[in-house]
């Protein structure tokens, strides 16, 4: 008669054998889906020289964009770089830039004779409603601020029947 088998030992074994079985896969799939050292999917090895001219040519032409996201995609090459071509952090913060100068500003209406008086524009009367006191100066007092719509009423309450479809009032409520 052969020993009883002990659940625990089979099970021992079991997880042993998934265990061995991850391991042997686990390199392959990782070169799979992360490439192999030295060679990482979707990066290519440029020269420092390259390097250098592309970010020289970003600083010159005041290509923001462009380095912003070169130092949050490799902070440390950034640095790197950076350094190497002599970029200092300025100690004030850049000015913005100014407007162009090629376009006339757009001509000003003359102000109104100084020796006329204005005469006080009393608003059109709404129907119903008493004209609106003039303020003193002959101007029109400012209207009240609308006040913002009260809270929505929930939807009624539909119960649908099992084919999507509302079911029909029923007398007991």
């Amino acid at each position: 008669m052969p020993p009883p088998t002990n659940p625990k030992d089979e099970f021992d074994q079991l997880q042993t054998s998934i265990i061995d079985e991850i391991k042997g896969d686990a390199q392959a799939i990782a070169s799979g889906v992360f490439g192999s050292q030295g060679h990482q999917l979707g990066q290519t090895a440029v020269s420092t020289a390259y390097l250098e001219q592309v970010y020289r040519q970003a600083y010159q032409q005041g290509n923001r964009e462009f380095l912003s996201q070169e130092a949050l995609r490799d902070p440390l090459q950034f640095e790197k770089v950076t350094d190497r071509l002599g970029v200092v952090i300025p100690t004030t913060p850049p000015s913005p830039p100014s407007p162009p100068t090629s376009l006339a500003p757009a001509a000003a209406p003359s102000p109104p004779a100084a020796s006329a008086v204005p005469t006080p524009i009393q608003p059109p009367p709404v129907a119903g409603l008493p004209a609106p006191p003039m303020a003193p100066g002959g101007v029109p007092p400012l209207a009240p601020p609308v006040p913002p719509p009260g809270p929505l009423a929930p939807p009624p309450t539909v119960l649908l029947g099992p084919n999507g479809q509302p079911l029909p009032p029923s007398g007991a409520a």
